[in-house]
């Protein structure tokens, strides 16, 4: 997907802020391409891969969660090196502990032909398990779904593999994975969500909307 146009902005403690109003920051433009050979798999401890200034607008790109391995029937789970590739990290200037990160998402545009549905074996809700009644004793078989999608209407079909059934579903884009790097030095995957923002999977971070991380 291509993440358009993602403003960034500091809130400080009021005395710094004072300090700073008189340095306002031209919005410039910082671009930056990912690839399957440059995404990340935790948040932290990586190096950055480009520097921002409070002001600054993000163009850059993200691949889907299994990093854009599945492509057509009959590809397989083994053509996947990791869950939920980020692009990043991105290092902000002047960004301390205790300050607020401001990202006001301008622009969000898929920029792939399908989406991607699966059942993972070993992995989710649905997975066997002894301590819910709804878990099954064994593992579902994979399963994978593609959703081509029509950029004009913007929509992606759903087409059911054991039947005829078809649907359309509308396109609403938002970002599964966003977040600041851990307090501490720490290292957290992909994977999860926390204080630090992470795989939320929330569909409110989509265009238009405004998200509030902690600086840590």
């Amino acid at each position: 997907m291509r993440v358009h146009l993602i403003a960034l902005t500091l809130i400080l403690p009021v005395s710094i802020w004072a300090q700073t109003q008189s340095a306002s920051t031209k919005s410039e433009v910082v671009n930056y391409h990912a690839t399957i050979d440059n995404v990340k798999y935790v948040f932290g401890v990586a190096p950055p891969v480009a520097h921002l200034k409070p002001g600054n607008i993000l163009d850059a790109n993200s691949l889907d969660c299994f990093g854009n391995a599945l492509q057509k029937p009959g590809d397989s789970f083994a053509l996947v090196k990791g869950d939920n590739p980020l692009t990043g990290p991105f290092y902000i200037e002047g960004a301390e502990p205790g300050d607020t990160l401001v990202v006001h998402i301008l622009d969000l545009q898929v920029d792939g032909k399908q989406g991607v549905g699966t059942i993972s074996p070993g992995f989710g809700a649905i997975m066997p398990r002894i301590t819910r009644r709804c878990s099954k004793k064994e593992a579902l078989p994979e399963q994978i779904w593609f959703y081509p999608i029509d950029h004009a209407d913007k929509t992606a079909t759903f087409q059911a593999l054991d039947s005829n059934y078809k649907v359309k579903i509308p396109l609403h884009p938002f970002l599964g994975c966003i977040g600041v790097a851990p307090a501490n030095g720490e290292a957290r995957s992909s994977i999860v969500p926390a204080e630090f923002g992470g795989n939320m999977d929330a569909p409110e971070v989509s265009v238009g909307n405004t998200l509030y991380l902690p600086v840590m």
